[in-house]
């Protein structure tokens, strides 16, 4: 009887086990960075509709088959749009013209071939980047620049230009374009990849920022005030996402440090 009991007890212990098991298994998240910035990951060709579909079904059933359970795509990458946008131009990197129409809605495409295997589909948003060194010139482009939100600074022969952090208008924008995905897509999540001022940008009087700072009747460093500029937009998305579509994750992925040392490990 005692042997008995013993056995019971086991076979409890080993269902309750199981079941636990199965319940972390399925909470992990074990997602892949889809990156189409200068077509990195995704897509390897321009003006094909049929060959990026094909490819991306390939991307996701090998993450299927490898039991990977989301992704983050990378669909807004410098103020450009993979999907039917109302603020930003069509990006290049889909058809080599910024602006022009792919034939298709990536994204609307990606969810819903995520979602038929069973994977999350996370918009990846490059909240300020606008150029690496290119003057775009898309009517959407043009109304930036003649609203003054664009901030430039130059690192060796590069000008580089984003969003500026410190303009109300900016927030609001952000705040916007990620408004239109959620309540447009069916996307399970939006998240922000590793930069906002990016490294390089002059940190002194040299800056193009530096007046308005300068100018702002703040009681902060000019360091502070800048991370202060980007505490406020992650609030204000966070905020409309828990007020518009609260299911919708958002996070952030923190800078990464590259190194080649033994130590770096």
């Amino acid at each position: 009887m005692m042997m008995k009991k013993i056995l019971l007890l086991l076979v409890a212990l080993m269902v309750a086990t199981g079941i636990h098991a199965a319940e972390s298994q399925k909470r992990e998240m074990r997602a892949a960075w889809v990156a189409t910035v200068y077509r990195i990951d995704w897509p390897t060709t321009v003006n094909n509709a049929s060959a990026q579909k094909a490819e991306l079904v390939a991307y996701l059933d090998n993450l299927q088959a490898q039991h990977f359970n989301a992704i983050y795509l990378q669909v807004r990458t410098m103020c450009d749009a993979f999907y039917q946008s109302s603020y930003e131009p069509w990006s290049s990197y889909l058809t080599g013209t910024r602006g022009k129409n792919p034939g298709y809605d990536p994204l609307a495409y990606a969810v819903e071939q995520c979602h038929a295997r069973g994977i999350q589909c996370h918009a990846w948003i490059n909240p300020y980047r606008w150029s690496t060194g290119t003057n775009w010139n898309t009517t959407q482009d043009q109304e930036l620049k003649n609203t003054g939100m664009l901030l430039s600074y130059t690192s060796g022969s590069t000008t580089y230009t984003i969003l500026n952090p410190g303009l109300p208008e900016t927030r609001q924008r952000i705040v916007n374009v990620i408004k239109e995905i959620i309540n447009n897509y069916d996307v399970d999540g939006i998240i922000f990849d590793d930069y906002f001022y990016p490294n390089g940008i002059p940190t002194n009087s040299n800056a193009a920022d530096y007046d308005l700072w300068n100018n702002s009747n703040v009681d902060m460093t000019f360091a502070d005030w800048r991370r202060n500029n980007v505490n406020m937009m992650v609030a204000d998305v966070y905020n409309m996402i828990q007020q518009t579509k609260p299911e919708v994750r958002f996070g952030i992925s923190p800078a990464g440090v590259a190194g080649t040392a033994a130590t770096s490990a």
